[in-house]
């Protein structure tokens, strides 16, 4: 996974995500690498509900979520044309 985060970060390419935090809705948005470990947050561009509606919590104008990883349960790297691409260098990716 390190080689993919190398790959698509030198290209100047975002990851396509869906953050889901404790007890929240879940939250999609664009990181630039796929975390490592430890880190006391991740910054989420350009987050969204995922209905690409912007959240009703925040304000319209935000471009930038930073979360607190305590608070994430888990991430979802949502696969892109881009990304399926690039994986398909390091090993194959299984679609449905």
């Amino acid at each position: 996974m390190g080689n993919i985060t190398r790959f698509r970060k030198g290209i100047g390419m975002s990851l396509k995500v869906i953050v889901h935090c404790l007890n929240e809705m879940p939250i999609l948005g664009d990181i630039e690498e796929i975390p490592k470990s430890p880190i006391p947050f991740i910054t989420l561009h350009n987050p969204r509900s995922r209905g690409e509606k912007p959240l009703e919590w925040s304000d319209t104008d935000m471009r930038e979520l930073v979360i607190a990883v305590h608070a994430i349960t888990f991430i979802e790297v949502i696969a892109t044309k881009g990304t399926r691409e690039s994986m398909a260098k390091f090993g194959p990716v299984q679609t449905n």
